[in-house]
């Protein structure tokens, strides 16, 4: 399987942020027996997606001289990383990633084709403020500005629990956002994750027809 240090990841995130990428799902790619359980009754595209994923995972491991070790699932279906490690794991239909650090308090990566948040599905994504800015927009805006919505509180919901914090819903943070970057405010009282008074700046990039989203939170 063919699988490289990403650039533009390392771009969105702090300095010491390993990532590795992938855009090959060769069925078959060896996984642990634990990891192989997890995915048992899962299709065989789903099978390949969660194999890159724990490839990418373990190409970044070891370049923090981290061992070659299983990474299971929790029952939350989030990966298990080992000890003083942070790290998170995204894929689209073509395309994975896999981050990974020491030092940090949390990792979220999220990576989404432009334009594939429907309008069907913005109640359900966003809060009303959001979607009365987006009703503002044109169609092609509105599609670019939803799948942003869409992966920045993805990510940020990854970096969230990452961090040891609990399951959040869509409409429980806000997003804004500039040209590269994103923050998301709290909509209702829940234990934060993270240093300060604010959630930290995220950042974002297009990668071909793929939006990358990624938020850290640096240790406590």
């Amino acid at each position: 399987m063919s699988i490289v240090r990403s650039e533009l990841w390392q771009a969105l995130l702090p300095p010491g942020v390993i990532v590795y990428e992938t855009r090959d799902f060769t069925p078959g790619a060896p996984l642990f027996d634990i990891e192989r359980a997890a995915v048992a009754n899962a299709v065989p595209k789903r099978v390949a997606e969660f194999a890159a994923g724990r490839l990418c995972a373990r190409a970044a491991l070891a370049e923090l001289g981290h061992p070659n070790v299983p990474l299971p699932r929790a029952p939350d279906r989030r990966p298990l990383w080992p000890e003083g490690i942070a790290g998170s794991i995204t894929h689209t239909d073509t395309y994975c990633a896999a981050a990974v650090a020491r030092d940090l308090a949390g990792i979220g990566i999220d990576a989404e084709t432009l334009g594939r948040v429907e309008d069907a599905l913005l109640r359900r994504i966003c809060t009303e403020d959001e979607q009365r800015r987006l009703a503002a927009l044109s169609a092609t805006e509105r599609a670019s500005a939803a799948t942003l919505i869409f992966s920045a509180k993805e990510a940020f919901y990854k970096c969230h629990v990452s961090a040891g914090g609990g399951w959040l819903d869509f409409h429980d943070v806000a997003l804004d956002y500039t040209a590269d970057s994103f923050r998301v405010s709290p909509q209702r009282p829940f234990t934060k994750s993270w240093t300060g008074d604010a959630p930290p700046i995220g950042r974002y990039g297009v990668n071909g027809d793929t939006l990358l989203c990624a938020v850290a939170f640096p240790a406590r």
